[in-house]
Order: C-alpha cells, then structure tokens, then sequence
C-alpha cells in the first residue's frame, strides 16, 4: 500500500483439521500487526488496497473501521475473486457478468455500478484518466469510471495485449494516443 502496510500470507506448514491459515496486516512504521484474518490459503493471492484499507484474502474482502477493527463484507466468492483495486480513485471494483460495481475503499460501501456493452477481460484503470478498460472478442471498450459512458470501443488484432495510461494505449513497442 501507499500507507506502509504490507499484507503477507501464512500458510500453516502442517495440516492438522484444527489450524487455520492466516493473513496479515502489518504496519511497516509501526513495526506491528494491524489485523490478522483467517484464510483458505489454497488460493495464492492477498491484495491491499493503495490506501491499506481493505484487504482481500481468499474470496474475503474486510475493510478497516474507523475503531481499527476489520469488517468482512458481505460480497460472493465470484465478487471478491474478481476485485481489483482502482489505480486512480480510492475504490475497487467487482465485476458480475456486465456489471461493475464500484465500492470505497474507506468503508466498503457500494459507490456505483457500471454497465458494460459485453462482459470484458481483462479489466484495469488507467492510472491518470481513471477511465475502465477491457476487452471481449478482439474489441477494447473504455469507459468513464465516474459517470460509465462509454468514451471509445476500438478493434484489435486477435491476441492483442494492450495498457491505457494518460489515454494513450501501448501494445508491446506500439503505442496510439486517443
């Protein structure tokens, strides 16, 4: 995180029915540990948002109160999977077929919803702009994150891996400025 946070995963080394695999929040000023959640560790991520609010650990998302105690929200396993961490705004997003579902990362409650012409993947932000982009069946689709219009839909050669940064998109040595 931009905060000194770090989230480490620990994954208990014997396999007993009554231990449990942890994630930690860790505060690297401080030097202690903020909040440790229980985990199914067979899946291999754990996020921290930029501002070190909310964590997602194995399909549960939690999101530090105001008292400094972490509440788990109340979103699917499919939700939380697919959560990723706005790079521009203090949000994350889910994403459920063609909608996404925008939330703060402050308290976890529901921002926005954005409605997508076809389901994309994969899906980011650009860093300045703020803008969603993704992309489905050799077509890009970026949207404005704050009011979901669509601002631009471009073709792609098949297999095309692009970024968005400052409304600029980048492919491999390539680059268009939209």
């Amino acid at each position: 995180s931009n905060t000194s946070r770090l989230i480490l995963r620990a994954r208990n080394a014997e396999y007993y029915e009554d231990t449990k695999d942890y994630a930690y929040v860790i505060d690297m000023e401080q030097k202690k540990v903020i909040t440790a959640v229980e985990a199914d560790l067979n899946y291999s991520y754990a996020m921290i948002s930029p501002d070190g609010k909310t964590i997602n650990a194995s399909d549960q998302v939690y999101v530090e109160q105001p008292n400094g105690t972490w509440k788990k929200l109340p979103l699917s396993k499919q939700e939380a999977n697919t959560l990723q961490f706005h790079t521009a705004s203090p949000l994350f997003f889910t994403t459920k077929g063609t909608t996404i579902s925008f939330y703060s990362t402050t308290d976890g409650t529901l921002q926005s919803t954005l409605q997508t012409e076809r389901e994309l993947y994969p899906i980011d932000t650009d860093q300045v702009t703020g803008h969603l982009y993704g992309t489905s069946y050799n077509q890009l689709f970026i949207y404005n994150s704050s009011t979901g219009q669509l601002v631009n839909k471009l073709d792609l050669a098949g297999g095309t891996i692009v970024f968005l940064y400052n409304n600029t998109l980048y492919s491999g040595t390539r680059y268009l400025k939209l």
